[in-house]
Parts: C-alpha cells; structure tokens; sequence
C-alpha cells in the first residue's frame, strides 16, 4: 500500500497598514531576500498583498502583534486550492500538560 504523502500548505501574511508592512517585509526579505509580495484577487473581488511566509514566520506575527502593534491577517493555501482565512484554532497557543 502507498503512502499519501502530506499535502503542501503555503501561508500568507496580510498586512493591514503601512508600519506593519515595513516591519513584516523586513523580517521575510532578511530570511529570504528573494521574497516578494503577492497581489491577488479573491473571489469577492477585493485585491490583496500578501506576503508568502512559512507556518512558523505567520504564527510568530501573530502572537507579537500586541508588542508590536502589528496589524495583520494570516491566510493559507492547501495544495493548489484556493486561498483561505486562517482559522483560530491553529494561532492560539497549544496548552502543555504539566505533571
């Protein structure tokens, strides 16, 4: 019997205004200096400049935008499917047993 391989998930980093903006494409260009922000329009219509990122990248965003006054969404992209809002389950933080 084969074994499926994982489906591939590409994340995305939606800033909301301009500060945000410089502090997340400084963070993607220094890990990548290929990076480059994505203009896509979604099925309402509506254009939106993402940022392609790994999971770790957009999760670490997501819990420094109180300290850094980050304005943002994360989206992700199953496969080749169509791209998506990030549910809330995946950006809280896991609890951990203690003993």
């Amino acid at each position: 019997m084969k074994k499926r391989a994982k489906p591939r998930y590409i994340w995305y980093v939606e800033p909301l205004d301009s500060s945000t903006n410089e502090i997340i494409a400084r963070h993607i260009i220094e890990k990548d200096p290929f990076s480059e922000v994505h203009s896509i329009r979604f099925a309402d219509g509506r254009k939106h400049n993402l940022w392609e990122c790994d999971f770790r990248t957009a999760i670490t965003f997501w819990r420094s935008r109180k300290s850094l006054s980050l304005k943002l969404k994360i989206f992700f992209q199953r496969e080749r499917g169509k791209i998506k809002p990030c549910p809330s389950f995946l950006l809280k933080k896991r609890k951990t047993k203690t003993a």
